[in-house]
């Protein structure tokens, strides 16, 4: 029996061996597990959520696009082929929606913070506000069919301020949205342009003056993003409930391949980039396009997922051609109130500080300098444009400004009376979307 107890009996070497081993294997499992807390500890952060006002614009908006009835099944068509009869037919129909958004005129906007849940879906009532928009584009259009200007004008000044209001408060979404709005309006407000007298036109640059003044700055939008994102990522590295669903809906949405612990490693240094590119967007976004370099790409596989980068090079370009838009077509107006009250166009723009304009408009595109100008044939301000060139006024087509031939080359400026711009900054729609509709039965003859 002892000879066999003496056999069992494992060596002391190997049992030191084994010992180190074991105590080897959990002092790795140690550093790893300490290793990658460290790189998924986010600090605790939740986004600012502001008190809002009461009554909130946002709520009767939100109703008016709501309350909206595209008129028995034809929807609500943005094109410059559609017939006024058409519009006039909508605009009559919707009253209703039209004086819901009045009343809310009265009081002040902002947009409910959101929750980190909202990374996943897009916010529904942005289509409303879009319906909205569309809505007051056709009643400018309507109007001014009929040749009452007054009208078209207050719908389409109406309708920029929709699309400054709904990025108060908002993300990096509604500012895109909201943007686009704007430039519709701006696009009608040239339309009508070409019908204003001198003291109309003087009239609307101090209200589109006004209006830039209520502009909420671009900074604002890119902060409360990374203050979203910052909290989805502290939720994340808690492996909070609500957090992991909403990265598993937005990575469906986005028809990700990857598996989902791609995304959950190295969860501190996402949030360290997001800093540094936030930070380096809003301090960009104070200098002119011709003085920005390009943001640092994204390294992270989540930021990268999230486009961040790509979001904010987009929000920083279509800033850039908002200003110029808007700056453009304040000159025109301004010319156009001087050749009315002097007889002739002036000599350059200085001649319009300060009767027309307080001062000589700068270019966005340019290196700090002004809008060039041209006094003949037909006088004319125009901006160098995304490529940063002066190409002579030449036009650049708006519908080529898209991610796949960018930066265009050619000038940027704005003529009274035509429709050119009406497509830039808008949503992408479906080819039928742009033919005239069918023209729906008379009310008093329905199917």
């Amino acid at each position: 029996m002892a000879e066999v107890e003496e056999c069992i009996c494992i060596h002391p070497k190997k049992r030191r061996a084994r010992w180190l081993l074991l105590a080897g294997a959990c002092v790795v499992a140690g550093l790893a597990l300490l290793w990658w807390r460290h790189i998924n500890t986010v600090p605790r952060y939740a986004m600012p959520r502001p008190a809002l006002p009461q009554p909130n614009a946002f709520d009767y908006y939100l109703s008016a696009g709501d309350a909206l009835d595209s008129l028995r099944g034809y929807p609500l068509v943005q094109s410059p082929s559609t017939s006024p009869e058409y519009l006039a037919l909508v605009v009559e129909a919707n009253k209703p929606a039209l004086a819901t958004f009045r009343a809310g005129l009265r009081y002040s906007f902002l947009t409910p913070p959101p929750d980190p849940q909202a990374l996943a879906y897009r916010f529904p009532y942005l289509e409303s506000f879009e319906r909205l928009g569309y809505l007051l584009w056709a009643e400018s259009r309507a109007s001014l069919a009929i040749d009452d200007v007054e009208g078209a004008l207050e719908s389409a000044l109406l309708l920029i301020r929709l699309g400054i209001d709904i990025s108060r408060g908002g993300l990096l979404t509604h500012v895109q949205v909201g943007r686009a709005i704007e430039q519709r309006g701006l696009a009608q407000l040239a339309v009508v342009g070409k019908e204003l007298d001198a003291q109309q036109c003087r009239k609307v640059l101090h209200r589109l003056r006004e209006l830039e003044a209520r502009r909420p700055p671009l900074t604002e939008a890119i902060h409360r993003e990374r203050d979203l994102l910052r909290e989805f990522l502290w939720r994340l590295s808690c492996r909070q409930p609500d957090a992991i669903y909403a990265l598993d809906t937005f990575l469906r949405r986005r028809w990700s391949s990857g598996p989902r612990l791609l995304y959950l490693i190295n969860l501190r240094g996402a949030h360290d980039q997001l800093v540094q590119r936030a930070d380096e967007a809003a301090r960009l976004s104070a200098l002119p396009a011709g003085q920005r370099a390009p943001l640092t790409p994204a390294t992270s596989p989540l930021l990268e997922r999230l486009d961040l980068v790509d979001r904010l090079h987009f929000a920083l370009e279509g800033e850039t051609i908002l200003r110029a838009r808007s700056r453009l077509l304040q000159t025109a107006l301004a010319l156009r109130a001087y050749r009315l009250e002097q007889g002739r166009s002036p000599d350059s723009l200085e001649d319009l500080v300060p009767r027309y304009l307080p001062s000589v408009p700068l270019d966005p595109y340019g290196e700090g300098g002004p809008m060039r100008y041209e006094p003949r044939p037909e006088p004319h301000a125009y901006s160098l444009g995304p490529d940063g060139t002066d190409d002579g006024g030449r036009t650049l087509p708006w519908r080529s400004l898209t991610r796949a031939n960018y930066p265009p080359e050619g000038d940027l400026k704005v003529i009274l009376g035509e429709y050119d711009m009406w497509r830039s900054g808008s949503p992408r729609m479906p080819r039928s979307a742009f033919r005239d509709p069918p023209r729906p039965p008379h009310p008093a003859h329905p199917r």
